[in-house]
């Protein structure tokens, strides 16, 4: 497995064709109501090409953005796959303090097992934490 840094281990990495990409793109548009889906097939700048997602054990990386996740002040608190018409979604819900930030991820075609694999790991590190925090 790769190494992000010092003790964060990369747990996927994934790259995306141009379609599969834009398929997810649509549907998280849409998921956002009809205004923002109808700006996205509307924007001539819109993101033309693959794409690429890094997920570690403290770190989510989609193309140049990254979200960390320190602990003990962020941490992951759930991890759930779904279906979503013809994609496979890997969600995943941080917290920090009150705050909450939810990523939707697209699992690449072929790669469900490794996704199911990631939810696995995060939600023991995620248990982890709050057995290490009482």
């Amino acid at each position: 497995m790769e190494q992000t840094n010092k003790n964060d281990k990369l747990l996927a990495h994934w790259t995306y064709a141009r379609d599969e990409w834009n398929r997810f793109l649509k549907w998280s548009f849409f998921k956002k109501g009809f205004i923002f889906y109808l700006f996205h097939l509307l924007n001539p700048f819109k993101q033309k090409g693959s794409a690429e997602v890094k997920i570690s054990s403290r770190c989510i990386s989609i193309n140049e953005n990254r979200s960390e996740v320190n602990f003990p002040d962020q941490y992951f608190a759930d991890v759930d796959i779904y279906e979503a018409g013809n994609l496979n979604i890997l969600e995943i819900l941080y917290k920090n303090g009150h705050h909450r930030r939810k990523i939707s991820i697209p699992i690449p075609k072929g790669k469900l097992k490794e996704a199911i694999e990631v939810q696995m790991r995060l939600t023991r590190q995620y248990t982890k934490a709050i057995i290490a925090d009482r």
